[in-house]
Formats: C-alpha cells, sequence, structure tokens
C-alpha cells in the first residue's frame, strides 16, 4: 500500500491479533491491551476498503481519534498522490459529521481541527462539496493548504464554531467556488469560549470567487465579535502556515 514500515507496524499484528480472535484461541490481556487491538484493527480494516472500493462517490467521516493511525496517514498521502496507488479517486462529495460520544450529549459541538480534516480530502481531484456539521473547532496545528488549486465547487459549513483563521484558509483552497453556506451557533461548547469570525475576513476571501459564486447562504451573527475585539487580532496569523506534517509528530508505534 506504500504507507511505510510504521503503518505496517501496526496494521500486520492488528490482522494478526484479529485472525486469532477469530480462530478462538484464548489470548490473556487487559482491557486496555483489548482496546488498543480493537482500535488498531478498526484503523487497519477501514484503511484496506477504502483502497480496495474504487468507486466512492460520496465519503462520510466522524472523528478519527487523535491519535496518528494508518488511516490518517492513508487519506493524507491518497489525497496527495504520495502512494503508489492512491485511493478515493470518484469521491465527489465529503460529509464531515461528528455526532457524540459516551463523552458528550447530543446538543453539544463534536470537536475536531477544521485544517487538518479539511486538508485530508482538498486535493482529491473529483471532489465537488465538502460539507461539515456540528463541529466545534479543537486547536491544532496549522496546515499548508492549497491555494486556488482545490476542484471543490460547493462547501456548506452548519452548526459550526470555526476560527477566522481556519475558515479562511478553507476559503482560499478552491479554484472556482460556486456555493458557500455558512451557518454559526445552535449547538453547545462546553469547552472554553466559542471562537469568533470577522466579516471582512469572508468578505475578503469571498471576493477571490466573486467571478463565480452562485449561491451564498452566510448566517454568521452568533460568531461576530462585539466592539470591544479587535478584527486585525484575530487575523493576525492568517498567512502562518507550517509544514503539512501533523500525523507523523510521533510514532504510530507509540500510539
Amino acid at each position: 500500500m506504500g504507507l511505510g514500515d510504521e503503518a505496517l507496524g501496526v496494521m500486520l499484528p492488528a490482522l494478526e491479533w484479529k485472525k486469532r480472535q477469530l480462530r478462538g484461541d484464548e489470548v490473556e490481556e487487559s482491557t486496555k491491551e483489548r482496546n488498543g487491538h480493537e482500535r488498531d484493527f478498526a484503523n487497519t480494516a477501514s484503511t484496506i476498503l477504502l483502497s480496495l472500493c474504487r468507486n466512492i462517490a460520496t465519503l462520510y467521516m466522524g472523528k478519527l481519534g487523535w491519535r496518528a493511525s494508518p488511516l490518517r496517514l492513508y487519506l493524507l498521502l491518497s489525497g496527495m498522490n504520495g502512494i503508489p496507488r492512491p485511493g478515493l479517486r470518484n469521491v465527489k462529495q465529503v460529509e464531515i459529521i461528528t455526532g457524540t460520544s459516551w463523552q458528550s450529549e447530543a446538543t453539544e459541538y463534536g470537536l475536531l481541527n477544521y485544517q487538518t480534516y479539511f486538508n485530508y480530502v482538498c486535493r482529491l481531484p473529483a471532489l465537488e462539496s465538502v460539507v461539515f456539521d456540528g463541529v466545534g473547532d479543537y486547536e491544532g496545528g496549522a496546515q499548508t493548504l492549497p491555494q486556488r488549486a482545490s476542484a471543490i465547487k460547493k462547501i456548506s459549513i452548519t452548526h459550526a464554531d470555526i476560527p477566522s483563521k481556519d475558515l479562511a484558509m478553507i476559503l482560499q483552497a478552491p479554484e472556482q467556488l460556486e456555493e458557500l453556506t455558512l451557518s454559526f451557533g445552535g449547538m453547545i461548547y462546553t469547552h472554553g469560549e466559542s471562537a469568533s469570525v470577522c466579516p471582512r475576513t469572508i468578505g475578503e476571501h469571498l471576493s477571490r470567487h466573486r467571478e463565480t459564486l452562485k449561491v451564498l447562504d452566510i448566517d454568521i451573527d452568533n460568531s461576530i465579535p462585539d466592539k470591544n475585539t479587535d478584527c486585525e487580532d484575530l487575523d493576525s496569523d492568517l498567512r502562518s502556515t507550517h509544514p503539512i506534517n501533523p500525523l507523523l509528530c510521533c510514532p504510530l508505534s507509540d500510539v
């Protein structure tokens, strides 16, 4: 698959563990060890399925966990043509819907880093539409996203909490954006404060698409900063990006 030795070091033991389990072999393991094996197998199976299914048109993504994993590496390298047989060549729509977990209520935002997840898919050659729904921002490393190079035509970010810098990076990526839906608020943020977005930021980045935009649906009143907040402070680091390497910040063997 071209994911490297570290990924194989996770995937092969996970498959061997599952084979022993299906054979009915007794394996002494703690609850923590079993949970780790189940997580590694789920990541491995998902990665293999994505590599085999060549005709996926719609990809639904939930949370992928906070750890480095073969699945996250596969998504990243497929989008960058960084493996011999990259998958997801026919994906036209991606929906990122975090849902709930045992730790959260249905009324709470699901937390993830917008730039990281957008980075997984924004380079896919057939991609036309990306949807974020019910997502709250989780602070993470900045990405180097493409500028005016993505094939995406439609972006929808609804029931959302998204920082100004992340929204700006996302709006910079499409070559010809035709539809944009923004709807902020509507859910509970239990950790920290809600993010603020400056209307100027949206306006400046939408101006680049003024010749192609056909649909614009914006409801951002909930995230506009008050008069005591300086938009310059919110937008000061929009151009500050770092190399795209968040998944490799720690060895796969350490997770």
